[in-house]
């Protein structure tokens, strides 16, 4: 028989402590917030991918615009150059250095037309100067050959093509000017006649 046994040991409390841990009622003030997301700008975009579709069609437009302007050139330019006489059609050959063919004509006047211009412009002011003061033409052309070396090769092959100048510049670059000037004080207005007229073939 056991006795001496002591049923009045106490038993642990099982209330809640001041120490307990609610994991449902704590401060929600501790847990980091929800980051922020910003609100979509569609409004705010819109208008700018507006303009931007705007000035792209304002740009197709332009570049439209302009291509077709080339091609109705190229094509008025075919007409005349197809219509011209014969000296003319090889005098504007020879002034965009193409052969004489109307297609070649066209494509090379579509971007050489101003640099055509400038020879025959140099001709004749070459011309105009070696007639009114040879000896200031003289040096003028001896200047020129010296610092525009293709334009003195194109004046020069239009001089030769209507005189007696050889189609070879010579070595020499005094005797080369010195025959340029003398060949374009014997020169004709009427040998530029066909020069003049084919540079109004290219407007």
């Amino acid at each position: 028989m056991v006795t001496g046994m002591d049923f009045n040991t106490e038993t642990p409390d099982l209330a809640p402590s001041d120490e307990h841990v609610d994991l449902f009622n704590d401060d929600v003030e501790d847990l980091p917030a929800a980051p922020e997301h910003d609100e979509p700008e569609a409004e705010m975009k819109a208008p700018a991918g507006g303009r931007r579709a705007s000035t792209s069609a304002s740009a197709v437009k332009e570049r439209r615009r302009a291509q077709r302007a080339v091609v109705k050139k190229a094509l008025e330019s075919a007409d005349r150059i197809g219509a011209a006489e014969p000296k003319t059609r090889a005098a504007l050959a020879l002034l965009l250095g193409t052969d004489d063919d109307t297609t070649e004509m066209v494509l090379a006047a579509l971007d050489g037309a101003g640099d055509a211009k400038k020879v025959i412009a140099d001709v004749e002011s070459l011309r105009a100067q070696v007639q009114s003061d040879p000896f200031e033409a003289f040096a003028a052309i001896i200047s020129f050959e010296a610092s525009q070396r293709a334009r003195f090769r194109a004046v020069w092959d239009i001089v030769a093509a209507e005189s007696k100048l050889p189609k070879t510049i010579p070595a020499n670059a005094l005797n080369a000017s010195k025959s340029l000037a003398q060949a374009l004080g014997a020169l004709g207005d009427g040998k530029l006649g066909p020069y003049r007229d084919a540079i109004e073939l290219i407007g």
